[in-house]
């Protein structure tokens, strides 16, 4: 994740937001869905979280002081507790045979 706000950082210059978006979901996003089911509840997922809000700052080009909850609405990005919660529901609805049914 350090390395993808490195490439991105360095990208902003050049890039414009939709790219950086396909950047983003190639480096990032694609780091954090790989068996997010299954670390997602770990106890360093704040690391995972704080480096998401930095590269998603990076993106937008605003200063780290400004709230960082409508950057995820603008840049069409989930924030990585509600990526997991939503990877746990989608597994639950594709796997129904795995649960007892009460």
């Amino acid at each position: 994740m350090s390395n993808a706000g490195f490439v991105i950082r360095k990208l902003f210059y050049v890039l414009n937001l939709k790219t950086l978006q396909m950047t983003y979901f190639a480096y990032c996003h694609s780091v954090i869905g790989y068996g997010i089911i299954f670390w997602g509840n770990a106890t360093n997922i704040c690391k995972v979280f704080k480096l998401q809000k930095r590269v998603l700052r990076i993106m937008s080009g605003v200063e780290t002081i400004v709230c960082f909850r409508g950057l995820f609405g603008k840049l069409e990005i989930l924030p990585v507790p509600c990526q997991y919660i939503l990877s746990l529901v989608l597994f639950i609805v594709d796997n129904p045979s795995n649960f007892c049914q009460v």
